[in-house]
């Protein structure tokens, strides 16, 4: 094999291995939208009030899911749409790799 099919090979091989990824992180993707779904439902209580611990702890909790909702369904795409970028050619990348 030339060093130019190596490195075809290789872009794919990267891009399959960024699909699992992407793959093994859909359920977390799907259970944390669904538990900051869980947590937009639930009453928070007005932190004025005499539970202003609990408040800003339900708050800081419903900031939690949110953000960690949002970062697992950016890396199913991110991870997707690169792997599939890989898989299907690459040929910006190969270029890069391939200049001498």
């Amino acid at each position: 094999m030339t060093k130019d099919e190596w490195i075809w090979v290789s872009i794919r091989i990267f891009g399959i291995f960024l699909l699992i990824l992407a793959i093994m992180a859909i359920p977390r993707a799907i259970s944390t939208a669904y538990s900051a779904y869980v947590y937009l439902d639930q009453p928070v209580p007005a932190p004025d009030s005499k539970n202003d611990v609990e408040a800003s702890l339900m708050y800081k909790m419903l900031r939690a899911q949110i953000s960690e909702a949002i970062r697992s369904i950016l890396e199913v795409l991110i991870y997707g749409f690169c792997g599939l970028y890989f898989v299907r050619g690459g040929k910006i990348i190969h270029n890069l790799v391939s200049r001498e």
